[in-house]
């Protein structure tokens, strides 16, 4: 009898201590996630990319003592050529060397082969930093208005701000300028209008006897770059606005005969045109 109870209690013990064997081997490799690093970059073309692929245990900070190694990370990247390291027993480093734009918006696979929950993506991004902004004219309309406009950036491969920044009063020193926010944005242009006459300190309206000095700075996640400054009226840096204003178009335009060998051509001034013009 005594012999009985006793294979009883070594059964029980060997049932008892697979079970926990099993049970922990659960809990470790259900508690396991991958995690890569750094989540979705921004990365600078003709740069290398480094990836950690790195299986996190439970407790967050405790030793990699898992299911898992490192060693049993793969990697998946579609038609990119990469190298792999194994840095310690939880984290491979991938690393893509000289990214171009092809490798921008593919996906980037770290996982366990023989486990379906442990897996990471992301989708890197390739681009350049800005380069220097053009401005592509400034011309007033019938000395009423004024508007600058600059080329877009679209061929930096990432999202690009260009903001337009302006002053009266330029100091041999831009930095020490005060430099003024574009009144009336649009895409890729900035306008000014002419001064109210209830609103004569108004900084924001146009100023028709005053040089104005102008730069555009562009900015992305990678940099920022500025356009070169230059006064629109006095041919600064090498900018020359032959036909700043354009006025508006005259009306009323009337074609008589007079004599049999001469014509008489009339015109309508054109709507609120403080100066006088010449015709061609």
């Amino acid at each position: 009898m005594n012999l009985f109870y006793l294979s009883w209690i070594i059964y029980a013990i060997i049932i008892s201590v697979l079970l926990h064997e099993t049970w922990e081997q659960r809990i470790t490799h259900e508690s396991q996630a991958m995690q890569i690093t750094p989540m979705n970059p921004v990365v600078e073309a003709g740069t290398d990319l480094e990836l950690n692929c790195t299986l996190i245990p439970c407790d967050n900070g405790a030793e990699c003592f898992t299911m898992y190694t490192a060693e049993d990370i793969r990697v998946n990247i579609e038609n990119v050529v990469y190298s792999k390291m194994v840095l310690n027993s939880c984290t491979m480093k991938v690393t893509l060397e000289n990214v171009t734009r092809a490798v921008s918006g593919k996906h980037i696979f770290c996982f366990i082969p023989d486990d379906g929950k442990l897996n990471e993506t992301q989708i890197t991004t390739v681009g350049d930093k800005p380069r220097k902004p053009v401005i592509s004219e400034c011309r007033g309309f019938n000395w009423q208005s004024m508007t600058c406009r600059w080329e877009p950036m679209t061929d930096v491969g990432i999202p690009t701000d260009q903001t337009l920044y302006w002053t009266l009063y330029m100091s041999d020193d831009p930095w020490q300028t005060t430099w003024n926010y574009c009144p009336n944005p649009e895409d890729n242009s900035c306008t000014w209008y002419v001064i109210p006459k209830a609103r004569l300190m108004d900084m924001d309206f146009l100023r028709l006897h005053l040089d104005y000095f102008i730069v555009v700075l562009a900015n992305n996640s990678l940099g920022y770059s500025s356009s070169i400054t230059y006064d629109m009226y006095d041919n600064v840096n090498a900018y020359r606005p032959t036909h700043l204003v354009e006025p508006a178009a005259v009306a009323e335009i009337i074609l008589k005969q007079k004599r049999s060998r001469e014509l008489v051509i009339s015109w309508s001034r054109p709507p609120d045109l403080p100066y006088k013009y010449g015709i061609t």
